[in-house]
């Protein structure tokens, strides 16, 4: 503010306008208190100059308005602005900070008083009159029952007067309190009507008027009148919707609630354009507002309007628009007269205007209209306007004939009238109880109406209730969600203590925010929420005054953000973003609970849920989070998703319907004008997919499946989907094209061509049909669609569509490197078959308490951060661009091993050339094969061997280089079979000294290598002394257990006999697990045998040595299994072992000494040895429980990766060697009966039954033997169908495993995603400058390493190193972890990166954290893991906290520090190694070394550690 002018900045790109008024005014800051509380400048701030306090506004406004009225003009002053901007304050002002009405009606009286002092004769009146105009209504504020007024006060027009309200009340006052004590008797009833319907005042008009009326006598001593009306209007919240809110909706313009104010400035702006010389029509006929306001805006007055905006960033657009609102509205120009006429003249043609009416009436004269209003009227709107006055007329006539009677009385004679129907004010009683007295005062989005409606607690109960039930009601209540016996305040003692309980079953009622079942006692300032619209605050005095603390003012943002931080919503806004989502959340919670309890009151079936939004799941690529509304059919469970002004714009029309409901009249509405009503035929966003670009940048394929994501950010099916790079005619680029990109900067000038496809979907809401996809592709402005797929959640598509770019430049770069498509997927909700008649208030109310009592479906916690998820999204381009440069580097390193061998001096460039850039690996080694004929001195021959490279390579390889390997390859089985080489490490060939003493193997190198524990699993074998024939002490007490074992018992078997007749005839053996009877697998036996329509034979063995199944007794157990099977009449030979746990790890070696002819394994695997379940002896069933605490998920997951990898070979493998994951379920449910104590404490608590796991385990057994055994081809083929639908569904919950592990244990060792992940992570801004390389090493190479960089072509290059560490076991145990104990990292800090790109170094910038890392990989484990196992998580499981970092000064003792991790009853404690050294370094500049959990850890944690009973 600078003057008269008005300068507002742009908060995004700086802009400034200016805008010019009459006066600005600030009053943002540059104030203080007074001692009284007045707010006044503060001439030490640097805005204490311009600050204005209420004084100054007065003088400047109101003495103009206060002159006006002396001089008999007509004047208004209007207050427009956003909620909240301050007009309440400039027009009313709060306590000693008088506005200008206060301000204007004490002096007013003043000056009566003055004039009277000084022997005026005149006779002065003073009439006061308030009220509201809401949705269209007007509602007379000083009437009690006036909401009661079915549609409101009638708006009628008069020749002279203009419009006015019929039957407003008006009455006279004779001092400034009386003004004040009718103000305060208008808010009141102002108050109880909104907080019953939750209409609040931002929605709401209200227009005071004051008529000042002078008698004297005039120049010819004739009784004269001079009059002055005087309208103060303080207008709704003039907050913009959003532009696409309401798109579409059918109830669009269902709800007047906006149109008010839209139709004010229509008039506003059409009277600008007339005052500038435009002949317009100026519709003031279009809103209730504008009809009363007419001779304010364009008539007989003196018109002020004071602009109110927000000096808030996050209000730029609603501050503009005022000021421009503003900017129209002082253009026009009004005429205003001093309205003076003798008494005798107004009284005479008040007379001779109701004889003109009964003319008129009776049709023996033309009716007139009033001027202004004729002007470009249509006949038709002529013809309507006459019979609206026809009406008016017979109003007019009751109301002349009353003026004239008031004309002829007193001021006295009216005063007392007004005292007689008034009744007395009750102000100083009821704030002298205030002080000592327990009550609960009203809250109110609008701070002047809080306050207003207050109850005392002043005997030992009192009933809170709607007034319908039997006896007294101390406080009554309206609004929906209101029963007749809604609660009960009681008081203890002598009103030291109260308590609030409900006092009906089921009914709404928050205390603190929660929501209240039983007895809570009340303290001073605790907020109650009675039903959904009435807040109370309730104040206990005694308590109060006693305490010593400062006790904060409650507010109605305070009880609404408390509902909503208990709700789970994070309320701490940080950016501008969180503060409009903040805003938006407080708004619409009190407005759905509303909803929700209007549909349980009318029985509609809807139920309406708060929902935030993210852009992605709106299926947008950008913009902020939104808050929506889930809107549920309780009975058939339909959903829809409406937005914010669509829900609102309903809403107003249920409060419309609900009131009639209230009133005993017509209420229901048709189907087309319902609020509650929606087409089943809408279509519905099912959810979206962002598909990132960055493959693209590289000219790499990417086939992925992934989720889709409804608006909840819920997972709601999958989404199989391939972008493939081509040529400019649509062919697809294979791997024999070579298009490889290295650098992305190679597509600059070249023609980008790629092949977009979706496939199919899988796993859709089954209650959708008519499914679809489409998307939008960079600059495109239309959205391409695919094919409408009906009637199947799995969709297939097949969309196939080439899109061609034209040559790359700098913009398409960057957008295919950061940048995605979005992929919406669209449907219809099928029509409900059949309606289930179910209670909206008990199914609303049931959902309400499961959520803590609010309606809402989600929250806004931030729980993934966009740049990480970004981050996360590029790790399967920078694996497949790492396997591109690792095949690259291995192709040259054997080249020069090859060279080496053939002692090759030289090789020529050519040839060099083919292999690096060979296409496949094929041709890479048919290449390598011909650097045998390079000859080193005939360069000229070499070039032409090395230029024939390309045909040489699709030859067979030289027979000498074939004889060679040969020899080799014998060379090495040789040092196989020589039993004097014995193993003692990974690596060791050597032969070993001869000891006395038992060697322990050497610890494994610890890298990504799969090698970390298979090879040390029976390598214990060492030499003693000089007696080659002599075993270590380790075997012969497994030698003398095993003799012992033989001797102490032998197993004892039970056989079940088969149920079915069938020639297919299977005997199932079962091996029970540790410390498990036999006995305990009859019961899932049973259910495989009723489930099968083979002939099973059930033997179940037991008796084992302390109920262990030991190597040493299982073949005793097999054997006499056998012999009872054939005594009990067996007669094939189809045997096949069933182990449990323990059991079917000792069962799996014997398989083929058995002679079974199939193994299945529960909870059990193939030992690591077999790379290839297609090379186990025998068809093998792999059975795992998700939730199994012992025999991990983790484990299990290498034998679905084994199976993957078969199934490329043959498909076979799905039927021969099945891994099959039964979702839910935990180790213990394989058996029946009472667990093992190591089985309860290590096993989390199961999601299904343990009769479901069984019905599980016999349909994939029966499965799995039916294709093994049965003789009937159809039977075989149905099974095997079976056995590929289970193995694909499995891969649901392993195949997050798979990628979480492959970012630590990736396919080829040499590198880590994870660390790439990691680096780019702390690079920050500068991650798309970086280019990561890993080289995974052991202990010692780790340890003397040091991460290198350096910058080449804009380009930061870093070298980083990493250790992974495992936890060493001897034998292959599945219950330890199977992730990595840590992750060890040495990367590069953000200055070292800044200094290699040559910037300048800040040295601002924090340090990196070690625990920042950490979480994300708790992100990325959280956002693979299946929507269950996150559920899961954050329901039962314990948290992974992390704490601050362990920080070493120096690398010596950052070494030995190892990263901490403990467990307590909260969680699982993990602190980081941390080592960061500065720029300036001489020996390790700006590097950063970590000691990290690994993400495959966070996720067992989640899936299976933290969902464990804590032990301590």
């Amino acid at each position: 503010m600078n003057g008269p002018t008005t300068v507002i900045k742009n908060p995004e790109d700086g802009e400034e306008k200016k805008f010019t008024f009459d006066f600005s005014y600030w009053s943002h800051d540059g104030c203080k208190d007074a001692a009284d509380g007045y707010i006044q400048a503060d001439t030490s701030h640097p805005n204490g100059k311009k600050f204005a306090d209420q004084k100054k506004v007065y003088t400047d406004l109101g003495e103009g308005v206060l002159k006006n009225a002396w001089e008999g003009f007509n004047s208004t002053l209007f207050a427009y602005g956003q909620t909240g901007s301050g007009k309440s304050w400039s027009i009313v002002g709060y306590g000693v900070n008088k506005g200008v009405v206060p301000q204007f009606c004490e002096n007013i009286f003043k000056g009566i008083e003055e004039k009277k002092a000084g022997g005026d004769a005149s006779e002065y009146e003073v009439v006061f009159s308030m009220l509201e105009i809401y949705n269209e209504q007007v509602r007379d504020l000083l009437d009690p029952k006036g909401d009661k007024v079915r549609g409101g006060l009638r708006i009628r027009q008069h020749p002279k007067n203009g419009f006015y309200a019929e039957g407003l009340k008006i009455t006279p006052v004779v001092t400034y309190d009386d003004i004040a004590s009718k103000m305060a008797e208008g808010t009141t009833n102002r108050t109880v009507a909104s907080t019953n319907m939750n209409a609040t005042s931002s929605r709401a008009h209200t227009i005071v008027g004051i008529t000042f009326i002078q008698k004297f006598k005039n120049a010819a001593g004739e009784d004269t009148t001079k009059s002055a009306v005087i309208n103060l209007v303080d207008l709704a919240g003039s907050e913009r919707a959003e532009s696409t809110g309401a798109t579409g909706d059918r109830l669009k313009e269902g709800a007047a609630i906006n149109q008010s104010l839209s139709c004010l400035g229509n008039c506003i702006a059409a009277l600008a354009d007339k005052s500038s010389g435009k002949n317009v029509k100026v519709p003031f006929r279009d809103s209730v507002l504008t009809k009363l306001l007419k001779n304010a805006l364009g008539g007989n007055s003196k018109t002020i309007m004071i602009a109110a905006v927000s000096p808030a960033d996050i209000n730029y657009e609603e501050s503009l628009s005022t000021l421009r609102y503003a900017d129209r509205a002082k253009q026009i120009k009004t005429t205003a007269t001093v309205n003076e006429d003798p008494t005798e003249k107004l009284i005479r043609e008040l007379q001779e205007e109701n004889e003109k009416l009964k003319a008129m009436l009776g049709g023996n004269m033309k009716m007139e209209v009033m001027k202004g209003d004729d002007e470009d009227l249509s006949d038709e709107e002529l013809a309507q306007l006459k019979a609206e006055m026809e009406e008016d007329y017979n109003a007019r006539l009751a109301d002349n004939e009353k003026e004239m009677e008031e004309m002829k009385k007193t001021f006295e004679e009216k005063l007392k009238e007004a005292q007689l129907g008034g009744g007395g004010s009750k102000a100083a009683e009821i704030e002298e109880m205030k002080k000592t007295t327990a009550y609960m005062y009203n809250l109110n989005a609008d701070p002047f109406l809080t306050g207003h409606i207050i109850n005392f607690f002043d005997t030992p109960a009192e009933k809170i209730g709607n007034g319908k039930d039997e006896g007294e009601t101390e406080l009554v209540l309206y609004g929906p969600g209101i029963s007749p016996k809604h609660a009960i305040v009681r008081m203890e003692g002598d009103g030291e203590k109260f308590t609030l309980e409900p006092g009906e079953p089921n009914v709404r009622l928050m205390h603190n925010g929660n929501a209240v079942v039983d007895k809570v006692e009340l303290n001073h300032n605790d907020r109650v929420l009675f039903g959904t619209t009435q807040f109370f605050a309730f104040v206990h005095p005694k308590q109060r005054d006693a305490s010593k603390q400062a006790w904060p003012e409650v507010t109605f943002e305070m009880a609404q953000e408390e509902i909503a931080a208990n709700s789970g919503f994070d309320l701490n806004a940080k950016t501008k973003e969180d503060a409009m989502l903040q805003e938006d959340i407080v708004e619409l919670m009190p407005a759905i609970e509303n909803a929700n309890s209007i549909s349980e009151d009318l029985d509609k079936k809807m139920k309406f849920e708060l929902m935030v939004v993210s852009p992605e799941a709106r299926g947008e690529l950008k913009g902020r989070k939104l808050v929506m509304v889930r809107v549920v059919n309780v009975e058939t469970k339909h959903e829809w998703v409406w937005p914010r002004e669509k829900f609102l714009n309903r809403k107003f029309v249920m409060q419309e319907m609900y009131q009639n409901y209230l009133d005993g009249e017509e209420w229901e509405l048709p189907k087309e004008k319902d609020p509650f009503d929606e087409d089943y035929n809408t279509e519905f966003h099912i959810g979206s997919v962002k598909v990132w670009m960055q493959p693209l940048a590289f000219r790499i394929e990417s086939k992925e499946q992934l989720e889709i994501t409804n608006y909840s950010a819920q997972d709601v099916g999958l989404l199989n989907i391939e972008v493939v790079p081509c040529d400019d005619k649509g062919k697809e680029y294979t791997e024999a094209d070579n298009m490889f990109c290295e650098n992305p900067q190679e597509l600059m000038g070249k023609n980008v061509s790629f092949v977009f496809k979706i496939v199919s979907a899988r796993g859709l809401p089954a209650r959708f049909t008519d499914v679809y996809a489409k998307y939008i592709v960079y600059k495109e402005q239309d959205a391409t669609c695919t094919n409408v797929v009906k009637n199947t959640s799995n969709p297939d598509w097949n969309h196939n569509r080439a899109i061609h770019f034209g040559a790359g430049n700098d913009e398409l770069v960057k957008f295919l490197q950061d940048s995605a498509v979005m992929v919406q997927i669209w449907g219809k909700q099928k029509p409900p078959k059949e309606k289930k008649s179910v209670n909206t208030k008990l199914a609303i109310l049931s959902d309400a308490r499961a959520k803590g009592g609010v309606a809402a479906t989600n929250d806004n916690v931030k729980r993934l951060d966009p740049e990480k998820i970004r981050l996360m999204m590029e790790v399967t381009t920078l694996k497949k661009r790492q396997e591109k440069m690792e095949a690259k580097l291995r192709h040259m390193r054997q080249m020069l091993e090859v060279a080496n061998e053939h002692s090759k001096k030289r090789l020529t460039v050519g040839l060099i050339s083919q292999i690096y850039n060979a296409p496949t690996e094929d041709q890479a080694q048919k290449c390598i094969a011909i650097i045998p004929q390079e000859k080193d001195e005939d360069t000229s021959s070499s070039s032409s061997s090395s230029s024939s490279c390309s045909s040489s390579c699709d030859e067979s390889a030289p027979e000498d280089v074939k004889r060679e390997k040969a020899m080799r390859k014998a060379e090495r089985a040789k040092k196989k079979q020589d039993p004097s080489v014995v193993k003692q490490g990974a690596n060791s060939t050597e032969k070993p000294k001869p000891q006395a003493k038992l060697e322990k193997p050497k610890q494994p190198p610890q890298s990504a290598s799969k090698k970390r524990r298979d090879d040390f699993n029976i390598n214990v074998w060492v030499k003693i002394g000089s007696c080659p024939n002599m075993c270590s002490p380790v075997i012969f007490c497994l030698w003398c257990t095993a003799l012992f074992v033989t001797v102490s018992g032998t197993p004892v078997v039970k056989i079940l006999d088969p149920i079915r007749t069938s020639e297919d005839e299977v005997a199932l053996i079962f091996i029970p697990g540790a410390k498990l009877k036999g006995d305990q697998y009859k019961q899932v036996a049973q259910v495989i045998q009723r489930a099968s329509e083979f002939r099973i034979w059930i033997a179940l063995t037991d008796n084992y040595f302390q109920d262990v199944p030991s190597p040493f007794q299982l073949n005793s157990a097999l054997k006499a299994a056998v012999k009872a099977l054939k005594q009990s009449g067996m007669k094939s030979k189809n045997y096949v072992g069933v182990g449990h746990s323990l059991g079917g790890i000792s069962l799996r070696s014997f398989a083929k000494r058995a002679k079974l002819k199939a193994v299945v394994l529960m909870a059990s695997f193939v030992a690591r040895k077999f790379t290839s379940l297609m090379k186990y002896p025998v068809p093998v069933l792999t059975l795992a429980a998700e939730l199994d605490g012992q025999t991990r998920i983790t484990r299990i997951v290498e034998e679905y990766a084994k199976l993957q990898q078969d199934v490329l070979v043959s498909q076979d493998a799905v039927h021969r060697a099945p891994v099959i994951c039964i979702k839910g379920a935990n180790h213990g449910q394989f058996a029946s009966g009472p667990m093992p104590p190591r089985v309860r404490e290590k096993n989390p608590q199961p999601d299904i039954t343990e009769a479901e796991v069984h019905d599980r385990i016999a349909e994939y057994v029966n499965s799995f033997i039916t294709g093994v055994f049965s003789s009937n081809m159809s039977q075989v083929a149905n099974a095997r169908r079976k056995l590929e639908k289970d193995f694909v569904k499995s891969g649901e919950l392993f195949q997050p495993l798979l990628d979480v592990k492959a970012l630590h244990e990736p396919k080829n060792s040499v590198s880590c995603p994870w660390a790439i992940t990691a680096q780019k992570y702390l690079a920050g801004e500068y991650a798309d400058k970086i280019e990561v390389n890993t080289e995974v090493l052991g202990n010692i190479g780790f340890i003397v390493s040091k991460p290198k960089i350096s910058g080449v072509e804009n380009k930061a290059v870093i070298n980083t190193t990493v250790l992974v560490d495992y936890d060493w076991h001897l034998y292959d145990r599945p219950s330890p972890p199977q992730s990595p104990k840590e992750i060890h990292l040495k990367l590069k800090t953000k200055p070292a990166i800044q200094q290699a790109l040559g910037l300048n170094v800040t040295g601002d910038e924090p340090k990196p954290s070690c625990l920042a890392l950490n979480e994300l990989a708790l992100e990325v484990a959280l956002n693979r893991s299946t929507l269950e196992a996150r559920d899961r998580y954050r329901m039962r499981g314990r948290a992974i906290i992390f704490e601050e970092d362990n920080v070493r000064p120096i690398g010596i003792l950052w070494v030995p520090t190892p990263q901490q991790t403990w467990e307590d009853e909260a969680g699982l404690h993990v602190r980081a190694a941390a080592l960061t050294t500065p720029i300036r370094d001489s020996t390790y500049p700006g590097s950063f070394y970590c000691k990290l959990m690994a993400p495959y850890r966070a996720l067992e944690w989640i899936l299976i550690d933290s969902l464990k009973p804590y032990q301590d």
